[in-house]
C-alpha cells in the first residue's frame, strides 16, 4: 500500500484537472449510428429496465453482488490507490496536450477506428498506444484491411452489438481467425443522448466483469459496436476509468477523437453517474468486475 501523501498526491491530480471539467459544448448534429429494427427507443425503456433484445451468449458477463468479504490482492488494492475521483465541475472539457490525444487507425472497411493511447493517468503515467482501439464493426474489413488487422496484433476483440446485429454482419474471418472473440450483446438504445447514455450504461454492467476478465487476457485489443460511437464509446471510457484516467480526459477523449459528431454531455453523464456511485472502483465492484481483472489490464495498457 502506498503511503498516505503519495495518496493525496494522486488523487490530487484528477481533482486538479477536474476544476475546469463539466462538459457545456455547443450540441452537436447527433448523426451516425441509424436505428435498426432491434434498436430500443427511450420512450420504451425507463431507467434502470433495460433489457437486452437477445439472450446474451453463454459466455457473456453476468453480474454478481459484491461480496463484503472479498478479499482482492495487493494489485487489486493498488487500484484502488490510483483510481481518479470522476467529480463533474462546471466548465468545457480542457483540451489535452498533442502527445497524450489519440487518433486515426488505418483500419480499410473499419468506420471510426481510434486509438486512445497517450492519455494521461493520475499516477503520472499515460495509456500505451495502440494498446486500446475503439471502432465500429469489422464486417466491411477488405483484403487491406485484413492486413492492417493483422500488423496491430489485435488479441482480443470485444464485440458490444446485439446477437441479432453480430448474426447479420459477422466481423471479418481474418479477425476472429486472429484474436480472442467476445460478443458483449448490449442494446442499441437511441436516439443517442446523456439519458440513453445512463440507459446504456445500466445495461452495460452485468456485461463488464466478463469484458474485463477478456481485455486482462491480452491486448492490443479492439471494443467495437456498429460505428464506434455510443456503445463502444462508453465502454471505452469506462474502461479509461478503471486504468487511472480522469473524467475529464475521457470526456474530451470522446468528443474530439471521433469520426462522428457527438455532444460531451452524454460522457459526462457516465463520468457523473460513476461518481455517484462512488467513483469507478465502487461502480465496477458493484457490477462484479474482478479487480484483479482491472489490475492485471493496467500492466498491459499503462506505461
Amino acid at each position: 500500500m502506498k503511503p498516505l501523501c503519495v495518496l493525496l498526491l494522486l488523487a490530487a491530480a484528477c481533482s486538479t484537472t477536474t476544476n475546469a471539467a463539466k462538459a457545456s459544448t455547443d450540441a452537436l448534429d447527433a448523426t451516425g449510428e441509424a436505428a435498426t429494427t432491434d434498436a430500443v427507443t427511450m420512450d420504451a425503456l425507463p431507467l434502470g429496465e433495460v433489457t437486452t433484445p437477445d439472450a446474451p451468449p453463454s459466455d457473456a458477463g453476468t453480474a454478481q453482488d459484491p461480496s463484503p468479504d472479498m478479499q482482492v490482492t495487493e494489485e487489486a488494492s493498488a487500484f484502488e490507490a490510483i483510481s481518479p475521483d470522476p467529480n463533474p465541475a462546471e466548465g468545457a472539457p480542457p483540451d489535452l496536450p498533442e502527445e497524450a490525444k489519440g487518433g486515426p487507425v488505418a483500419m480499410s472497411g473499419v468506420v471510426n477506428a481510434r486509438e486512445v493511447g497517450g492519455l494521461p493517468t493520475s499516477d503520472g503515467r499515460h495509456i500505451r498506444h495502440m494498446a486500446l482501439i475503439r471502432s465500429g464493426d469489422l464486417s466491411a474489413l477488405d483484403q487491406t484491411g485484413c492486413q492492417q488487422f493483422a500488423a496491430l496484433d489485435i488479441r482480443t476483440i470485444i464485440d458490444l452489438r446485439t446477437k441479432a446485429e453480430a448474426d447479420a454482419k459477422p466481423d471479418a474471418q481474418c479477425a476472429v481467425s486472429q484474436a480472442t472473440w467476445h460478443l458483449a450483446n448490449l442494446p442499441k438504445i437511441l436516439p443517442p443522448s446523456p439519458q440513453s447514455y445512463l440507459q446504456t450504461l445500466d445495461a452495460a454492467c452485468p456485461a463488464l466483469p466478463a469484458i474485463f476478465s477478456k481485455l486482462a487476457q491480452g491486448t492490443p485489443a479492439i471494443i467495437h459496436c456498429v460505428i464506434g460511437r455510443d456503445r463502444a464509446g462508453i465502454v471505452t471510457g469506462l474502461v479509461l476509468l478503471a486504468m487511472g484516467v480522469c473524467g475529464p480526459d475521457v470526456v474530451q477523449d470522446f468528443v474530439a477523437n471521433q469520426e462522428f459528431q457527438v455532444e460531451a454531455a452524454w460522457m459526462q453523464a457516465v463520468v457523473d453517474e460513476v461518481a455517484k456511485h462512488g467513483g469507478i472502483q465502487a461502480f465496477l465492484t458493484g457490477c462484479g468486475v474482478n479487480l484483479d481483472d482491472v489490475a492485471l489490464l493496467r500492466t498491459r495498457v499503462v506505461e
